[in-house]
């Protein structure tokens, strides 16, 4: 009870504090000191102001295009390398990841087969907007015979592990990777022997690098419809597929974004003078390496000639024989001689000569072998 006695007491204290304070006189702050008077400044005189200076002008190349400071362009050089560095490194590592998937694919017709009917399905089908159904029906009728046609399955093999080998040869920078192509090129071609060996049909189609021909695989070919046949053409065979890059595992697996800093050097997997020509002689000629030359000459002489006669058709053995064998022996005979071995290679370019005085390529020889003796 007696707290709340006091209650009004403590109450009438609060209120009498503000009233106390409006009781006590307000002090009035003192005015502040008047300011000294600041001089005038002097006066400047009124010019009319003139034209503004124009900015230099840019330095420019010898064609006219802009051209950097040395420190920005130092900088710009600099910023430009860390780019290619993290952009290499990551070429490198899709590149691996993608040739191991080739190799796979190309050691195995079950593993070729997959790959490529993977590859159907995204570019043929998903990319050109078909329904699953129709993916399924065909792949119930035209995949089903295909899965288990082994020369079809041979052929898609050859294109993964070429796909493959053309990948290495744009990473291929130093002497050392560039034996490595050479040699992986090698197995490749081992690997078109053997297929060729067993599959007639493969063996015919591939015969368009060996010969400068297309032959229609499936057709008999006799002496009189020979020359029908035979259609002068450079491209190698449609079993192979042509330009690699172009090829439905290419379309699908997009290897663009993985190849190195070099052009590929060899495109097509069924054009076998190509292959032997870039992946294979042209670094023994760089090395002039006269014995590794002779090497690969001897094996690509045997090489062609057993595909030819693995068409199992006897004209075009004969063809292989008169037509194109002399000139695969001429640029042995050529290659010997540029290699350090002049006296050896002439002498086999003439016995060339004199063992093929109709072909025609003769008069050429002559004329060639003739600017080399006379050569200064």
């Amino acid at each position: 009870m007696k707290r709340y006695l006091c209650a009004p007491l403590a109450f009438a204290v609060i209120l009498a504090v503000p009233a106390a304070a409006e009781l006590q006189p307000r002090k009035i702050p003192a005015a502040p000191a008047e300011a000294p008077p600041v001089p005038a400044a002097p006066a400047v005189p009124k010019t009319t102001p003139g034209p503004a200076k124009p900015a230099p002008a840019p330095a420019l190349t010898e064609e006219g295009e802009p051209k950097l400071s040395p420190e920005l362009s130092a900088k710009l050089l600099k910023q430009l390398d860390e780019v290619e560095k993290g952009l290499g490194g990551k070429r490198g590592s899709e590149s691996i990841a993608m040739m191991k998937l080739l190799k796979e694919a190309g050691g195995s017709n079950e593993k070729a087969f997959n790959l490529w009917q993977d590859s159907t399905k995204e570019v043929d089908f998903d990319q050109k907007g078909k329904t699953a159904t129709e993916f399924m029906d065909w792949k119930r009728t035209k995949a089903k015979d295909l899965a288990i046609n082994d020369n079809f399955c041979a052929s898609i093999r050859l294109q993964a592990q070429f796909l493959a080998l053309a990948l290495l040869d744009s990473h291929a920078e130093t002497p050392a990777q560039r034996l490595n192509v050479m040699t992986e090129a090698n197995l490749y071609l081992d690997a078109v022997a053997k297929a060729c060996d067993k599959h007639e049909g493969l063996a015919k189609s591939i015969l368009a690098s060996i010969m400068d021909v297309a032959l229609d695989p499936d057709r008999e070919v006799t002496m009189s419809n020979l020359e029908e046949s035979l259609k002068q053409v450079r491209e190698a065979a449609a079993a192979l597929g042509g330009d690699i890059m172009e090829s439905l595992l290419a379309k699908n697996l997009k290897p663009e974004s993985c190849i190195g800093n070099h052009v590929i050097s060899a495109k097509n997997p069924g054009n076998l003078d190509e292959i032997y020509e870039q992946l294979v002689m042209r670094p023994l000629r760089d090395k002039k390496d006269s014995a590794g030359l002779a090497a690969a000459w001897n094996r690509r002489i045997s090489q062609t000639a057993a595909l030819a006669k693995a068409t199992k058709v006897k004209e075009l053995t004969e063809r292989y024989s008169i037509e194109k064998l002399p000139v695969l022996k001429w640029l042995q005979a050529r290659d010997q001689w540029r290699s350090g071995q002049a006296e050896a290679g002439a002498a086999s370019m003439l016995t060339v000569i004199r063992e093929n005085p109709g072909h025609k390529a003769c008069p050429e020889w002559m004329s060639e072998l003739r600017n080399m003796a006379t050569a200064q």
